[in-house]
């Protein structure tokens, strides 16, 4: 009974501090509607509203005042602070994170005091300097001192993010070929995402709200931005519209929070799940991981025409050549890896050696064989992800060869353990199902690279869409199902993957950085593999990586199959 009564307390207490936060925006608001005649004649205002009236303080405030313009300004200086300010920050914060030199620690604490001092102490010297070079009353002349004193804020925080990344990361890469800069850009800044955004924000919300730089360096309207545009309305020399004053302290704001409510939605998304750990780097063109026994990882390198072994103590190996590009392997009951083989493909890249499209069965260190070319009268054009479902049958996606300008037909097939072979899905148009896992019902899953939508085949054959993913042009590739029945989709292009709800709901993403292909579960344990870049060359490319990360929950159980004279 004292637990309840205490949590109801702090409730109240909460709401309380909440309503006292809030009810002087909410006066604002009131005020930004009235007449000036009424606010001074009537105190507290009244609540009643008349559109012509808001319209027209509102139209005063964007138009007449110029505060439409003002905003344009301050997003041009927030903009172009903020990206030269990461840009220059970032690889010196790394450069203190990862090297030792003599006054490592001094030079940082200098370059964080420069924070500490008041910008009025340089405002005249700053004017001055600015009418020296030619940069006042321009956009420049905000710029340049904006970046100053940004500068060392977010270089400190950068390096508090780059510090929390061990070191072995680093060595690795290096292990693998990269240099200094490819380690910052192609490891490195996946993983510090959160802290690019955080940094990015202090420094916005400083830029958007200063106004002592913006009052000397700025004189002409065309460059003023809403901080100084907003003090004009205050002024001694005539009396103050309270009412449009109120309207301005309520548009101010709105575009900084709209901005924050972005921001801090996107670093919500990119902190779901833990930070991925790097297990392996200079891959070409990795998909379709599947785990053994021994807690090895097998996956396909499809620009090396081979399944590729991932050993528990490190350190990767060649386990089977089978010409082509083998697009992704499952795990059999039998000990053998079943293959998705495209023929040799991976967008305008051609194999060395192409083969039949087909589905393979290989052991280690044996030639691949051959199971089947043609299902149903329809011969396979580039078979991409494959499942086993609880049944024994082998699920597959045949999408054809990537290419939206000229697609191919779109079908789903299934092998099953006696070898026999059926069509489960026909699709009308192309949609390049790749990515294809099993729920626990028996149901069947699949994404679309084409519509960026993600489907299901019910174990009664109704079809149903769960929907697009978000983004301008999601390109979906691999998926892996969870323990709580949520799906796990991998974007190309959103660099991360898609938590969804079993309705489709989009419940939360994973940013993994470069382009995620596929991924699957090992109790908590999520692998994930990723290309590095897009498919857009016909030379092969070698920045494919192996992540790891611990997924609270983990994954549905994974089933193993066998197809042919070995099934039982």
């Amino acid at each position: 009974m004292k637990r309840r009564i205490g949590r109801a307390f702090a409730y109240l207490v909460l709401i309380m501090l909440g309503l006292a936060g809030i009810a002087p925006i909410v006066y604002l608001g009131v005020l930004s509607t009235k007449k000036r005649i009424e606010i001074l004649a009537q105190v507290p205002p009244t609540l009643d509203f008349k559109w012509a009236r808001i319209t027209k303080n509102y139209n005063e405030v964007l138009f007449s005042q110029g505060m439409l313009e003002f905003t344009v300004n301050s997003i041009i200086v927030v903009g172009a602070t903020t990206v030269l300010v990461l840009v220059i920050a970032t690889p010196a914060a790394y450069a203190f994170s990862r090297f030792r030199f003599r006054g490592n620690e001094n030079l940082a604490f200098t370059i964080l005091s420069m924070r500490f001092m008041p910008p009025v102490a340089i405002a005249i010297p700053l004017f001055l300097m600015m009418q020296w070079v030619g940069t006042h009353d321009s956009y420049l002349g905000l710029i340049l001192p904006y970046i100053a004193f940004s500068l060392p804020l977010v270089v400190w925080i950068m390096i508090g993010f780059f510090d929390e990344i061990p070191q072995e990361i680093d060595d690795a890469a290096i292990m693998d070929g990269c240099t200094r800069f490819e380690v910052l850009w192609r490891v490195m800044l996946p993983m510090v995402r959160p802290g690019l955004v955080t940094a990015s924000l202090f420094g916005a919300i400083f830029i958007w709200n200063e106004f002592l730089v913006a009052l000397y360096v700025i004189d002409s309207r065309e460059f003023q931005t809403i901080a100084l545009g907003a003090a004009t309305l205050v002024s001694a020399q005539r009396p103050i519209d309270w009412n449009i004053a109120a309207a301005v302290g309520v548009v101010i704001p709105l575009r900084a929070a709209l901005h924050r409510a972005r921001t801090d939605s996107r670093s919500r998304e990119m902190n779901s799940g833990e930070t991925p750990v790097l297990v392996a780097s200079g891959l070409g063109w990795p998909e379709g991981p599947t785990v053994r026994p021994d807690g090895s990882v097998i996956f396909v390198e499809s620009y090396r025409s081979q399944l590729t072994v991932a050993e528990v103590g490190g350190g990767t190996r060649q386990f089977a050549y089978t010409a082509g590009a083998p697009n992704a392997c499952v795990l059999g009951s039998d000990g053998a890896l079943y293959v998705c083989q495209n023929g040799g493909t991976v967008g305008p890249w051609r194999a060395a050696e192409m083969t039949a499209p087909s589905i393979q069965r290989v052991r280690e260190g044996g030639a691949a064989e051959i199971l089947v070319t043609e299902i149903a009268g329809i011969a396979l054009n580039g078979p991409n992800d494959l499942v086993f479902h609880a049944d024994g049958r082998l699920i597959f996606t045949d999408p054809g060869t990537y290419n939206p300008d000229d697609p191919d037909p779109s079908y789903i097939f299934a092998i099953a353990p006696d070898g026999s072979t059926s069509l489960l899905v026909d699709f009308p148009e192309p949609v390049f199902p790749n990515g294809v896992a099993v729920e626990a019902d028996g149901s069947i899953v699949w994404d679309e690279s084409y519509t960026g939508h993600v489907g299901r085949l019910r174990p009664d054959g109704i079809r149903e869409d769960l929907g697009r993913m978000p983004g301008e042009n999601p390109i979906l590739d691999g998926m892996t199902v969870g323990a709580d029945g949520r799906l796990y989709v991998t974007d190309l292009v959103a660099g991360g993957m898609f938590v969804l709800r079993p309705d489709g709901t989009v419940d939360g993403f994973i940013d993994c950085g470069g382009a995620p292909t596929n991924c699957v579960f090992d109790g908590e344990t999520m692998w994930v593999t990723d290309a590095g870049v897009l498919a857009v060359s016909t030379e092969p490319n070698y920045n494919g990586q192996l992540w790891r990360l611990r997924v609270p929950g983990g994954g549905a159980p994974t089933h193993h199959g066998t197809i042919g004279k070995d099934a039982e």
